[in-house]
């Protein structure tokens, strides 16, 4: 009922936050089981090219409550703020393809790993191409809900933990967030989007160590 009945309004504040238009989004909940393959932890799919499912399975609630505070859980349940949140976050992989479309449309350059296939998979890239997608797809997450970024985040000290399926979460639904968090906020989310995949994806090197990356851009701004 959350989904039904406020879809629109959250659109509506999503394109005020970005400062730009979603166009033909439909946001409905379902049943993944019968999607396919997917990462039974979700809670929404991006579903090219403009639908996002919303599981309509009892997640919510327990999802990471324990790393809440008493008062930011309580606000949370009672204002349906992980369904918001979750919301956004697909949102944003829709509006991140929209970006590109546009960017394509008007003849600029999009690097390749980021059309979300490759004809021939090129890992080190292709996996530097998710982090992004998905840090800021976390961070209008978070900035959803209203939260503050949280400052004790993880940060793999290898570029093996970049690869290891145990460290998935943290690497790319909390690390990235603080990767990306200092260039969306000098930026802008829909400009840092096009900055971001108009050239390569980080390597893992380069996601251990943010300010190699950013040098190119000439970023030496924000706590990396």
């Amino acid at each position: 009922m959350y989904v039904a009945n406020n879809s629109e309004r959250l659109i509506s504040e999503y394109q005020n936050i970005v400062g730009d238009t979603l166009y033909e989004v439909n946001i409905y909940t379902g049943n993944f089981n019968s999607i396919g393959d997917f990462d039974t932890a979700s809670l929404g799919i991006f579903y090219p090219p403009n639908e996002i499912i919303i599981t309509n399975e009892e997640k919510f609630k327990a999802y990471e409550l324990s790393d809440l505070s008493n008062y930011e859980r309580n606000n949370l349940i009672s204002a349906n703020n992980f369904v918001k949140g979750t919301i956004f976050h697909e949102l944003t992989h829709y509006y991140f393809m929209q970006v590109i479309r546009e960017m394509q449309m008007h003849e600029q350059y999009v690097s390749p790993e980021y059309n979300n296939f490759s004809i021939v998979p090129r890992l080190n890239y292709d996996i530097g191409a998710r982090f992004i997608e998905e840090g800021i797809c976390e961070y209008m997450s978070i900035k959803s809900q209203q939260f503050i970024f949280n400052k004790k985040y993880y940060v793999p000290k290898t570029t093996d933990e970049i690869f290891l399926k145990d460290k998935r979460q943290k690497v790319f639904y909390e690390y990235s967030v603080a990767y990306v968090r200092p260039f969306i906020n000098y930026y802008g989310v829909k400009k840092a989007i096009q900055l971001f995949v108009s050239t390569k994806p980080p390597t893992p090197e380069q996601i251990l160590h943010p300010g190699s990356f950013y040098k190119q851009f000439s970023f030496v701004q924000g706590d990396f």
